[in-house]
């Protein structure tokens, strides 16, 4: 019974440093039921810092250095008649306890500035990133996408992106695409040497189409803030869209101008082959209808003359007239080609329903617009 009572004893003491707080604990080495050491090893596993003073009353039985050590038990005394050593080991204890709390105190005030610190300079960066109107983006071997990104990224997106894989929201409808783009940036990353990994990147697309925008990738690699020895991705996400449309903008300007200094500077020809379309649309195609001649001679004629049309008004850059006269052209081919299935009235339905005699409004409009309705009647014009 007073084993059992012993080792309760020792329970308690274990149970009480957990709940309670106490600065120093005065031990005895060799205990009956259990020795100081056992309670020191369960005091360990939930309290490093709990400055411990072991005592033994035999000199022969002084616990092994390694005991100590492993235990980080600061301090050790043999028990005498004289207190003097123990009253000494006691204040030292103190004192160290002190210097653990000021130390500590010092550690904590530290690290509350370096949080308040980071936590300001993140806020920063992060104002200055969302701002930047660019989104920006990481992700490392796995493909999804880190919680960090700007908001740019969800305006681009429309959503958020938190562990998303990243060719699948780039190309979301397209599975060969998100597969290869897949398959580049895992054997990139894996590469050491710069230059295979800059060719491998070279093969990823620059624009990409995102819910109607138009969005230019760059593509960084940057060290793994988590891991020192690996690498991830960061993807700068700029929209062009307002770009590519002023770019689309001054293409046609510049083709219409193309177009006008070409008409100008070859009017007569230009206009004689406004007449010879008017009278091929007039008159030639359908005389060449009612010709009498084999079907398939008749629907050659046609797209000859059509094909003709298209190559002259083509070197004016009339595209509306052109991509008419394209499609036209298709229809006329796939006659061609199955002559039996079709006939001379199939053929003057298709023709008809064409309504060739427009196929130059939309381009005369604007050619009217800009020399005005007096050019097309003036024989020359200096």
């Amino acid at each position: 019974g007073r084993l059992g009572k012993l080792k309760l004893i020792g329970k308690l003491v274990v149970d009480s440093v957990r709940t309670g707080h106490f600065d120093l604990l005065i031990l005895d080495y060799l205990m009956v039921g259990v020795n100081g050491d056992e309670v020191v090893r369960k005091i360990r596993e939930f309290n490093k810092e709990l400055y411990i003073l072991l005592l033994t009353g035999h000199s022969h039985d002084v616990p092994p250095l390694e005991t100590l050590r492993s235990l980080e038990i600061q301090g050790y005394c043999e028990k005498s008649a004289n207190l003097d050593q123990l009253i000494i080991l006691v204040e030292s204890g103190i004192k160290s306890v002190s210097q653990l709390r000021t130390i500590n105190k010092i550690k904590d005030e530290m690290n509350h500035s370096l949080k308040k610190m980071v936590a300001a300079q993140t806020i920063e960066l992060r104002n200055l990133l969302n701002n930047a109107g660019q989104g920006f983006l990481s992700f490392g071997h796995n493909l999804h996408i880190d919680p960090e990104y700007s908001y740019e990224c969800i305006r681009i997106f429309e959503r958020n992106i938190e562990d998303l894989i990243f060719p699948d929201i780039v190309f979301p409808n397209d599975p060969e695409q998100r597969e290869f783009i897949a398959s580049v940036l895992s054997t990139a990353i894996n590469t050491t040497e710069s230059i295979k990994r800059d060719a491998y990147l070279s093969l990823l697309p620059e624009v990409v189409e995102l819910n109607g925008k138009y969005i230019k990738l760059d593509f960084k690699t940057i060290d793994d803030p988590k891991d020192e020895h690996k690498e991830k991705y960061m993807v700068v996400l700029t929209d062009i869209t307002d770009k590519r449309f002023l770019e689309n903008r001054i293409e046609k300007e510049r083709n219409a101008l193309d177009t006008i200094v070409k008409i100008v500077v070859n009017s007569d020809t230009f206009l004689d082959m406004l007449k010879e379309f008017n009278d091929f649309c007039t008159f030639g195609l359908n005389e060449t209808l009612e010709s009498g001649q084999p079907f398939q001679e008749t629907v050659f004629n046609i797209y000859r003359y059509i094909h003709n049309f298209k190559g002259n008004f083509g070197q004016f850059g009339l595209q509306n007239t052109v991509n008419k006269m394209y499609h036209c052209e298709s229809i006329l081919a796939d006659i061609m080609k199955d002559k039996n299935k079709f006939n001379i009235q199939y053929l003057k339905t298709c023709i008809f329903e064409t309504d060739i005699c427009s196929w130059l409004d939309d381009d005369l409009s604007k050619i009217k617009d800009i020399l005005g309705k007096d050019f097309f009647v003036k024989e020359s014009s200096i």
